[in-house]
């Protein structure tokens, strides 16, 4: 895990701690859960849409048809990821009212991300490794090589 998404990690972690302390009557306590449970949506969906970008951008580079296959598998790979991510968020806790992290009513927040971020690695490696795979068969200079691979490496950090 990079140091900025464990430090998300942490800090959902000691929210999540700190919510199971504080009574529901409590109108702030109510919005802060509803914005933590609408941040999940969009972090799944910025996470998506970076990893789709960057696959529509790979496909553009390789000529290789098997790179290509490769690149819409993963692509399809991160939107299915995505729409059970966004499945389990939906109805981590029973209905009219998700959001609310009642104490043995709802799942396992904690095993969720973990397999959100699991995949999520997983696919981020993949993203790394392809591209080094289609420049090592184009035909230009070796800095220019090591400069987009460079760009694509950077996002490790």
């Amino acid at each position: 895990m990079t140091r900025s998404r464990l430090a998300g990690w942490r800090s959902f972690k000691r929210f999540e701690k700190w919510s199971s302390r504080i009574s529901f009557a409590c109108p702030d306590k109510a919005d802060l859960v509803q914005t933590t449970y609408a941040s999940g949506f969009l972090y799944i969906g910025a996470l998506t849409a970076i990893k789709i970008s960057i696959c529509l951008h790979l496909t553009s580079l390789t000529p290789v048809q098997l790179h290509r296959t490769i690149i819409l598998a993963l692509g399809a790979f991160v939107c299915v990821w995505m729409v059970s991510c966004f499945f389990i968020i939906g109805f981590q806790c029973h209905l009219p009212h998700p959001w609310q992290f009642v104490e043995g009513q709802c799942i396992d927040t904690a095993g969720f991300w973990t397999y959100a971020h699991i995949i999520n690695i997983l696919t981020d490696s993949a993203l790394i490794v392809l591209p080094w795979l289609i420049l090592s068969r184009l035909q230009m200079k070796a800095t220019r090589k090591y400069i987009i691979i460079g760009c694509f490496t950077a996002r490790v950090l």
